[in-house]
């Protein structure tokens, strides 16, 4: 039997018809014995099949095969994909392909946790299921952020069904990295024995930026840049030493200080020593100003990550800092003045730090 002929044949009829014409055209070409000098035949031998019965079978694969136009558009524009496995609800007896989904019953809800520093900022969630009837639905909730840094909860109850996808934007506030971190998950069983099983994703969202399931990913609210957050706090009462404590849910690295220290005319020289505290008030950190300050004057600080302390120049002292010393909730940066006077006052604080939530 010949082989079919190479080339592309965009249906089965035409490739049926190939195979026909390529096995009639084979035996054509045979030349028949003449009987007269044909060896007789064998009886034990084997007689090959004559042109008629070749085009017969062919006729009868053919005819096993489905035609082009019995096949429907699903099969006639087949492609190959990774599915996850077939679902069939109970109640409806037929196969439903689900995208990537998570199973959820009617104690299971969606659990919002966020940490925000903006006032005014407005949380959006979205989500979306696929029901035991086979629709699609979706749901969104907004929710008004506290801006204390303390921890937002809440529970969005599920339908039953599959859990499809799920993001969280912000509705409303301008907000930049670093001021509000949004984490979402399923939660299984309700009263006290409720639990977050599932983390879906978590990070920092922006105006223009949110977190999503699927194809999100999940962080921590100490990875990558914090919030370059810019303090101006005052006027300082007399007599009283700067102090700036870590607030709740949040982490410092301290990037720079610049301040003003005005010394009444009574006493000795003071010297200002920059401290970092734990919260017991004892000491992580701590540097001294390489002159002292005479009564009755007024002289800047500058207190960066100079790596050296560059000499004391036009009424301003400079104190190194450490680069990526971080400090947690309740610990603080504060100044220690050896000597300081009620008459003395500080003023023109300006205090930098980056932040995270912790």
């Amino acid at each position: 039997m010949a082989s079919v002929p190479n080339g592309s044949y965009p249906s089965l009829d035409e490739l049926d018809q190939a195979a026909s014409d390529s096995t009639a055209s084979a035996a054509e070409g045979q030349a028949a014995p003449d009987d007269s000098t044909a060896a007789p035949a064998d009886d034990n031998s084997t007689t090959a099949p004559q042109s008629d019965q070749l085009d017969q079978a062919t006729s009868d694969e053919s005819a096993a095969a489905p035609a082009s136009d019995e096949l429907d558009d699903t099969e006639q524009n087949t492609v190959i994909q990774s599915l996850g496995p077939v679902i069939t609800y109970a109640s409806q007896g037929i196969p439903v392909i689900a995208q990537t989904g998570i199973y959820v019953n009617i104690t299971d809800t969606l659990n919002v946790h966020a940490l925000n520093s903006l006032s005014g900022a407005t949380l959006r969630i979205d989500w979306k299921q696929l029901l035991p009837d086979q629709s699609v639905t979706v749901g969104s909730m907004t929710y008004e952020l506290p801006s204390d840094r303390s921890l937002f909860a809440a529970d969005i109850p599920l339908a039953e069904g599959y859990f499809l996808g799920c993001h969280a934007e912000i509705a409303q506030g301008d907000v930049i990295r670093g001021q509000c971190w949004v984490s979402l998950g399923l939660k299984r069983g309700t009263g006290p024995n409720a639990y977050r099983q599932i983390e879906l994703c978590s990070g920092y969202i922006l105006t223009n930026y949110a977190v999503a399931w699927p194809g999100g990913k999940t962080s921590d609210s100490t990875e990558g840049k914090g919030y370059i957050a810019f303090y101006e706090p005052g006027p300082f009462p007399a007599g009283e030493d700067l102090s700036f404590t870590v607030p709740t849910n949040t982490r410092w690295r301290p990037k720079g200080l610049i301040a003003a220290l005005t010394t009444s005319a009574g006493g000795g020289n003071r010297t200002v020593v920059l401290v970092y505290q734990f919260t017991d008030n004892s000491l992580a950190f701590d540097i001294a100003a390489g002159n002292v300050q005479a009564p009755g004057t007024a002289l800047g600080y500058s207190c960066q990550a100079w790596g050296t302390i560059p000499p004391a120049s036009g009424g301003a002292q400079f104190l190194p800092i450490p680069t990526d010393f971080e400090l947690l909730a309740g610990w603080s940066v504060a100044t220690i003045t050896e000597g300081i006077q009620p008459g003395d006052v500080w003023s023109n604080v300006k205090f930098t730090v980056e932040e995270w939530f912790d």
